[in-house]
């Protein structure tokens, strides 16, 4: 199949980080929920093998967040699944499909629950907001339902767990698979899941909103290589961890580069 490329335009947004992505040499994108995502820097076999035995950081914020906070957001959460989360705890992520009302799959995030009322659904590739407040208005559930300022990195691979104790200490590795909580960083505390896209172990930290994205202090050894997604770099690149205000979300207004 031959190669295009994706042209950009306000339909199709960035994220805070592309700018290092992109100085860092990606060579290709896909669009993930209306997002870049970056896909290649390189060789992928390259890639591949290095993901198995190092440690990658991943631009991921296209992974959004529909997040779902009010009285009945337990009950729109689980009418959307058909994962039983009646014994869910706060503090854990959930892998839960979407299905419709014929059992046809609508998305399979993974479901972070923050609070008894307040819940994260981070979402594969489709509008599961609409969704979510579809269900919501027929049902007329008392819930609040939004996109969050919320844009994830994912650090992955046997070394990430290394990479991640010399930024936020040896608390870190405590953290069990499919568990989330909150660290600090410079003083501003982080929402930090043990979870990812590799069958290597890894993290991903929410980043949100800041000012300049450029400015945020690089916290990574240099000895350590990092990537997109589907492809590791063998160049240096970034480890953004920005103030992240957990409490405001909007779903219309997203500083972008």
């Amino acid at each position: 199949m031959k190669n295009y490329s994706i042209a950009k335009s306000r339909r199709l947004r960035s994220t805070p980080y592309t700018s290092r992505i992109e100085n860092q040499g990606v060579t290709a994108y896909t669009v993930y929920n209306h997002m870049l995502l970056p896909a290649a820097f390189g060789s992928i076999a390259d890639s591949y093998e290095h993901l198995k035995k190092d440690v990658q950081v991943w631009d991921v914020a296209a992974e959004r967040q529909v997040e779902i906070q009010g009285k009945d957001s337990a009950k729109l959460v689980q009418l959307m699944t058909c994962r039983d989360l009646s014994k869910s705890k706060i503090g854990r992520c959930y892998y839960c499909p979407i299905i419709d009302d014929e059992g046809n799959l609508v998305n399979d995030p993974v479901v972070l629950k923050l609070a008894e009322d307040k819940w994260w659904i981070s979402i594969a590739d489709s509008d599961v907001i609409f969704f979510a407040k579809g269900l919501a208005s027929g049902y007329n559930f008392d819930v609040k339902i939004v996109e969050p300022i919320v844009d994830i990195i994912a650090v992955q691979g046997p070394k990430s767990f290394d990479l991640m104790e010399k930024v936020f200490g040896k608390i870190i590795k405590e953290l069990k698979f499919f568990g989330f909580s909150y660290f600090n960083f410079e003083g501003s505390q982080h929402l930090i899941a043990r979870s990812g896209w590799s069958k290597q172990g890894g993290y991903e930290p929410s980043g949100g909103p800041t000012a300049s994205p450029s400015a945020v202090p690089t916290k990574v050894p240099t000895s350590r290589r990092i990537s997109a997604p589907a492809a590791a770099s063998s160049r240096i690149l970034f480890f953004p961890v920005p103030p992240v205000p957990f409490s405001k979300a909007t779903h219309a207004s997203y500083p972008r580069e």
